[in-house]
């Protein structure tokens, strides 16, 4: 979906029932999934970079956590 390209989490849970009951929409997922999958990317991040490890994979904390919400205010 167009609303997911700048999306940076990518173990959304996508589940067409949940997407169609919050949205009306089978393959947009609900805001508060997308929340959800950003808070774990970020987090992720976080206790990687504690453990060291971001020298393997130099991973960032993402600011956006609601997709829909930066939509909403630069769009």
């Amino acid at each position: 979906m167009p609303l997911c390209n700048k999306c940076k989490a990518y173990q959304c849970e996508n589940c067409k029932y949940i997407n169609k009951i919050y949205t009306n929409e089978i393959n947009v997922s609900p805001s508060f999934q997308c929340k959800k999958a950003n808070i774990e990317k970020n987090i992720a991040a976080l206790l990687r970079q504690a453990l060291n490890l971001e020298k393997i994979q130099n991973v960032k904390t993402n600011s956006i956590v609601d997709p829909i919400e930066y939509y909403k205010k630069n769009y």
